[in-house]
């Protein structure tokens, strides 16, 4: 059998062809990403994450999720204008905009959201038999659900003109009007698993709110949380 010859052409057609591949390569590596960018920034595609991710959260907490408009700011900020987040046919949170201040990272859960601004949110709360705030679900959510939220870093709270009303077998018995201020949150070890609650340093005001007798109407126009 005749050997390969390695002759001054062949060797220039296969240093050609490695060339190509690894130009094809870097060109990938480089626009690939260019074009993931250039993606975050078409509205129709904007839309398509945002609906999928709001159907994601539906989907492992109970609340649907509608908003009327937003401005997405890829890799730097959300806002979202005129949400709404209902659960069994209940309104539980409505806030004329929210802006979600929030960073990438090479760890889980990769999207870092440090901040959120509330600006006159109503948040709609049921007391429960054994006495305690919650928000009204009419089944307990998955276990899932939990883990889903808890994975995720805590994001400081900034609320203006907030509005908090309690119920009570269908009955108003709490109304907390104008609040302001910053709200920080922590998790904590409940009787059921972990929970989310609001850390009280700042807010122990409005813990004995929530704590006091029913009918109470305090009016929070103006102020900042309390030391």
């Amino acid at each position: 059998m005749p050997m390969s010859e390695n002759t001054p052409e062949k060797n220039f057609r296969t240093g050609t062809i490695y060339k190509r591949v690894i130009l094809i390569v870097v060109a990938l590596i480089i626009f690939l990403p260019m074009l993931a960018v250039i993606a975050l920034h078409v509205p129709a595609v904007q839309k398509e994450i945002i609906s999928s991710a709001a159907n994601k959260i539906g989907s492992i907490s109970q609340f649907n999720v509608k908003l009327e408009s937003y401005t997405w700011t890829p890799f730097s900020s959300l806002d979202l204008e005129k949400l709404r987040v209902e659960t069994e046919g209940k309104t539980v949170l409505d806030c004329t905009r929210v802006r979600l201040a929030y960073g990438l990272s090479t760890k889980w859960p990769y999207v870092v959201v440090p901040e959120i601004y509330l600006e006159k949110p109503f948040l709609q709360l049921e007391k429960n038999e054994d006495g305690k705030w919650r928000v009204a679900l009419e089944t307990a959510p998955r276990p899932s659900a939990y883990k889903f939220w808890l994975d995720f870093p805590l994001p400081v709270l900034r609320i203006s003109s907030g509005i908090i009303e309690g119920r009570r077998q269908g009955q108003t018995v709490l109304s907390v009007k104008d609040i302001t201020g910053v709200v920080h949150l922590k998790k904590v070890q409940g009787r059921d698993g972990p929970e989310i609650r609001i850390d009280p340093d700042n807010w122990q005001w409005l813990a004995e709110i929530l704590a006091g007798e029913p009918g109470r109407t305090q009016d929070q126009s103006g102020s900042e949380p309390r030391p």
